[in-house]
């Protein structure tokens, strides 16, 4: 049987029964002991479409509030363990994708004016930790975010704008009156 990797931190802390912790990013990233520049995506594409089933732009209300709270919360959570460890920076944008340095986001993405390439050459070249954490609300709700198609129940932190989209949403199915003199 394949045994992965495990830092004696991470060990130490989950052993016994909850040792399969130290495989999983949510529990691991935060005791991982070489130096690292983290980067989380808060809505995480490929996790929130392997959890929900689909893109934002069909979430139901229901999925929306799921990937705002548990799953948000979570990576906010994750997020603050992480750089509480004073050998790694974070670089956490509110955007709806996955692997950054796969595209041409690394230097583009910014957080509160900081990319994640500026994140890192700060910290290498001059030993300066920048806090590059999104805090704004919604799934994409930062400008430099990769354009993603948007539905109904894309944004639903608001309830009287997801109320909104609701009566959009009848509008649209109902037939038109039409209009008689």
């Amino acid at each position: 049987m394949y045994s992965p990797p495990i830092s004696a931190e991470c060990s130490d802390i989950y052993g016994g029964d909850s040792l399969y912790k130290c495989v999983c990013g949510e529990y691991m990233l935060p005791h991982v002991m070489t130096p690292s520049q983290v980067i989380i995506h808060q809505y995480d594409s490929y996790q929130l479409s392997q959890n929900i089933g689909h893109d934002p732009k069909d979430w139901t209300y229901d999925e929306c509030m799921y990937a705002e709270d548990p799953y948000r919360l979570g990576m906010h959570a994750t997020v603050e363990a992480i750089w509480e460890k004073e050998k790694h920076v974070v670089f956490a944008p509110a955007c709806y994708e996955h692997g950054i340095l796969t595209w041409g986001d690394f230097q583009n993405v910014k957080v509160d004016g900081i990319s994640a390439q500026d994140q890192l050459i700060s910290w290498l070249e001059d030993n300066v930790r920048l806090r590059a954490v999104s805090y704004c609300e919604g799934v994409n709700c930062q400008p430099t975010c990769p354009q993603i198609e948007m539905g109904p129940y894309s944004w639903c932190i608001d309830k009287k704008l997801t109320k909104q989209a609701d009566k959009k949403q009848e509008l649209i199915r109902e037939p038109k009156p039409k209009f008689e003199m």
